[in-house]
């Protein structure tokens, strides 16, 4: 690779386009970076692309302090998709024990 010989899209790779926000509050860009990744776990998901889909959610879950009912329930769905019923169950149990009363989240497991 050298830079300014060509760009990736003119050589046939998809582009994606995304809406940012510059922001110099630290702290709410800390807040916000894990909805990015959940977003972008969301996209592949959408595409298909479960185990696409794996890695942005860990680094959401990393990143989020308050572990994200959210996020556990569509790793455990991700999971599910891609086979790996153990790691699957293992998500939605955190899930519940975020908010044991949810009926939503029974719905996955």
């Amino acid at each position: 690779m050298e830079e300014g010989i060509t760009w990736f899209k003119d050589k046939g790779s998809s582009t994606t386009t995304m809406a940012v926000e510059a922001n110099d509050n630290q702290q709410a860009m800390k807040t916000q970076q894990p909805n990015v990744f959940l977003g972008l776990g969301n996209t592949q998901c959408e595409q298909g692309d479960f185990a696409g889909a794996l890695p942005y959610f860990q680094k959401a879950l990393t990143l989020n302090l308050q572990q994200s009912l959210d996020i556990y329930i569509n790793f455990g769905d991700s999971f599910s998709q891609c086979g790996r019923f153990s790691e699957a169950i293992a998500a939605y149990q955190e899930a519940i024990a975020l908010e044991s009363d949810n009926p939503h989240i029974y719905i996955h497991t």
